[in-house]
């Protein structure tokens, strides 16, 4: 049986041979309901347990002796106490005691740090529940969780989310707090990927969720999707906590045609240790030596592919089963007819067969900032909220760039979309309380977009794939990426976005 009084290390587990770490929870007390929730999360999550009551640690073990759950008999009111159980890094905390004043305090203890992790808490007398509201803490209310699960039984025969559909965290309620970018946005603005709102709870109202019904502050979604994703995308719409790569999926996945030089694979690495990446894959010819990389969650898995095999068939055949979120490749340069429009680049097809954003890698780390060229409204704004993520994880500005053409040449019409779209991005970013740079120019995009960017700029854009190209009306989108000397962030956007409406 292991130890209950052994020390927790505050490093999360590392990445090996591909597999992610883990998300912490930290559970205070360890009675019935706090064993309990860690025989339930211990299948997917890092669980530490703390407890002044040493024999209730090792009924625990006892009861859940080949679950890797770990301990300590301290209290888990003190900062210093939730410091050595890992705090730092932690996802979640649960203060499951049978006292309120505990719960409590271990809740305001825990979002009392810096990028403290979201809390919840057993609520046993309802006159207590004050104490939790200034940390913010989810309540679940003993006895009205009791009550409600008698009600359905005898009134509906009905059960509750956690024992409907597959039980594997395929749906999850949340509430939307202040701080939540969906506060006022439109359910369609969410642009849902591999998830949906599937119901709205307003006060003592049940709200269908069309497309065109706006998110309040206090309202409880009920969200289904993946279960892999589902609870990244919850933590994301319940306080506004940053979500790229997993929107799309879990691993970046690296593939470069011929051997690459160190700084190369240290963009690979400023990107993952500074997102929420869960994994890291290259895909190697065979001929090559395999790349070392040290992560800050491991290291840098490894896949060999034929030396034969070119970007297409890589994705058709291998990106399908590695759940890729983000796909990287070196950035090489673009002939001319690429360049001026007569050609599409080298890049475009892999851009358009990708599901998940595309990052050309020229060794333009660290940023310094995001450029973020305004198109059309529909791109941009798929774009900006793809920049919007990024910046908040890497803690760099915005500066969105409207280029316009003369209107002699494009037309008062081409003139006035361009300025909605720059409209509708500032309206995204104020979604999300974040404030964008705005730099405005005349004259051709590619050729002034390439003369802002810098060394220590990331370009975030977005294409719309398939589009025709031709000298009179060429593909801007692709002529400033291939034109830009950055590394360049791009996502290709598609006529039909499905989303939650």
């Amino acid at each position: 049986m292991p130890d209950p009084t052994e020390s927790v290390p505050t490093a999360p587990e590392s990445v090996e041979d591909g597999k992610p770490a883990r998300r912490r929870v930290l559970i205070v007390g360890a009675g019935q309901t706090g064993r309990a929730l860690a025989r339930t999360l211990s299948d997917s999550w890092e669980i530490v347990v703390l407890d002044i009551n040493e024999e209730r640690l090792a009924r625990l073990h006892q009861e859940i002796p080949d679950r890797d759950v770990r301990s300590l008999a301290k209290d888990g009111t003190s900062l210093l106490n939730l410091k050595e159980a890992g705090l730092d890094g932690a996802e979640w905390l649960a203060a499951v005691t049978n006292r309120d004043e505990i719960n409590a305090e271990a809740c305001r203890v825990a979002s009392s740090v810096d990028n403290p992790p979201a809390t919840i808490a057993i609520v046993r007398r309802p006159e207590h529940e004050e104490w939790f509201k200034v940390a913010a803490t989810e309540m679940v209310s003993r006895p009205q969780a009791v009550a409600g699960l008698i009600k359905n039984r005898i009134e509906r025969a009905h059960q509750v989310a956690s024992g409907v559909g597959l039980g594997e965290g395929e749906i999850l309620e949340i509430p939307i707090l202040r701080s939540s970018p969906a506060v006022d946005a439109r359910v369609r603005d969410l642009r849902a990927r591999r998830w949906l709102v599937a119901a709205i709870y307003r006060e003592d109202r049940y709200v269908v969720p069309h497309g065109h019904v706006v998110i309040r502050e206090g309202d409880r979604l009920l969200l289904t999707g993946e279960p892999e994703i589902l609870p990244y995308i919850a933590d994301y719409l319940r306080a506004g906590v940053t979500r790229f790569p997993l929107q799309y999926g879990v691993r970046t996945v690296t593939f470069a045609a011929t051997e690459q030089s160190p700084e190369f694979w240290e963009e690979i690495r400023y990107l993952v240790d500074h997102t929420r990446t869960r994994a890291a894959l290259a895909l190697t010819p065979k001929a090559h030596p395999p790349p070392e990389l040290a992560l800050q969650n491991g290291k840098l898995g490894v896949q060999t592919v034929n030396a034969t095999d070119d970007l297409a068939t890589l994705i058709r055949r291998e990106l399908p089963g590695l759940d890729c979120g983000c796909f990287v490749i070196p950035k090489e340069p673009v002939g001319f007819l690429g360049r001026i429009g007569l050609k599409r680049p080298w890049f475009a097809d892999t851009l358009d067969a990708l599901a998940c954003p595309l990052l050309l890698a020229a060794q333009s780390h660290p940023y310094r900032r995001i450029l973020l060229p305004v198109l059309d409204p529909d791109a941009s704004i798929l774009a900006a909220e793809l920049a919007i993520d990024i910046s908040r994880q890497l803690d760099v500005e915005i500066a969105a760039v409207e280029v316009t053409p003369p209107t002699f040449i494009v037309g008062q019409e081409a003139v006035e979309e361009q300025k909605e779209a720059l409209k509708a991005v500032l309206e995204v970013a104020s979604l999300y309380h974040i404030k964008i740079e705005q730099i405005v120019r005349e004259g051709n995009p590619a050729k002034e977009i390439e003369a802002i960017a810098g060394d220590g700029d990331l370009l975030v854009i977005s294409h719309r794939a398939g589009q025709r190209t031709s000298f009179f009306n060429p593909d801007t989108a692709l002529q400033i990426i291939a034109r830009c000397q950055c590394s360049v962030l791009a996502i290709s956007h598609h006529e039909r976005v499905h989303g939650a409406g």
